[in-house]
């Protein structure tokens, strides 16, 4: 399953209980995150991350991942909440977790290897919203090899950086300091196209 239908599988999965958006919290606090590089000639520019624990049965694996969300448009969280989507955003999503056998649980401190099967593992996806809101598809790309270092996990807070080799063939570097919030999974997700 590529990351495009790990994502939209974990969302349907865990955004929804009994047809309502649970667990949901405001952060007054924007996150930080940085790419540096290039993905296909674009270069681009993240003003706010958010990073929570999330449900995960996709791939084999059922348990939980942190999700990591770098965005082109501030308001992150409060977007997730609301299920808005902004024109023309760009975002980055990393999920890391540790698994053994099928489970998957939250991350610890540590190096999470590009589509490792055990252990410590991570996927890293750049995604671009057209003028309605529907991802663009040509300008999103894949980790295909490389590392993502956890520096700190303390509780929906999920600190580090990331050095990476694309599947656009590009090689990218970055960094992320988000804020906490419940709604991470539905970023980019909603029927409110602004």
């Amino acid at each position: 399953m590529t990351p495009r239908g790990k994502r939209l599988f974990m969302i349907a999965a865990c955004a929804w209980s009994l047809g309502v958006l649970t667990g949901c919290t405001t952060s007054a606090a924007h996150g930080g995150g940085a790419l540096d590089g290039t993905v296909r000639g674009q270069t681009y520019s993240f003003v706010d991350s958010i990073s929570g624990p999330v449900a995960w049965s996709a791939g084999g694996y059922d348990g939980q991942k942190a999700e990591i969300v770098l965005s082109s448009i501030g308001g992150a969280c409060a977007d997730a909440q609301s299920g808005t989507v902004r024109k023309g955003e760009e975002f980055v999503v990393i999920w890391l977790g540790q698994a053994s056998g099928t489970s998957v649980v939250t991350p610890t401190p540590g190096t999470y290897s590009i589509e490792a099967n055990s252990g410590n593992i991570a996927e890293w996806s750049l995604f671009s919203l057209d003028a309605t809101c529907m991802d663009t598809g040509s300008m999103d790309a894949n980790a295909i090899a490389g590392s993502v270092v956890l520096a700190s996990a303390s509780g929906d807070v999920f600190s580090g950086q990331f050095d990476l080799t694309l599947d656009s063939g590009d090689h990218v570097t970055g960094t992320f300091e988000p804020a906490p919030c419940a709604a991470t999974a539905n970023v980019g997700l909603g029927n409110n196209c602004q």
